[in-house]
Order: C-alpha cells, then structure tokens, then sequence
C-alpha cells in the first residue's frame, strides 16, 4: 500500500472516526440536558414570577381597602 494513503488510512480510523462517535453522543447529551433544564422544580418561569407578584399586588390592595 503507498504511504500517503496508509497514513490517511490510519488518520481516519485513530482519529476521525473516534472524534465523531465522541461528537455526536456529546451532542444527544447536550441536547437531553437543555430540555431536562427547562423544567427544573426549583427554577420559576416568567409565568410564575407574573404569578406571583400579582398575588402580591392583590395582598397590598385588601389590606389597604
């Protein structure tokens, strides 16, 4: 075989092929986590903060009326 090609051969097999099996399970990893954050237990959405500062709002108003 002629050693530019061997090279490429073992290039390929040693290190691009291993760099992309590795890449792409990263990839599926990243992905799970970003969609698994957006429902976090102990985070508040702006829906909750809305919420929440509306219950507030109306707590101040009875008192005063």
């Amino acid at each position: 075989m002629h050693p530019k090609i061997h090279s490429v051969l073992i290039f390929l097999v040693y290190y691009l092929v291993p760099l992309t099996i590795i890449s792409v399970y990263y990839y599926h990893i990243a992905r799970t986590l970003i969609k698994s954050a957006h429902n976090i237990p102990g985070e508040y959405s702006e829906h909750s903060k809305r919420q929440v500062s509306t219950l507030r709002m109306i707590k101040i108003l009875n008192v005063c009326i």
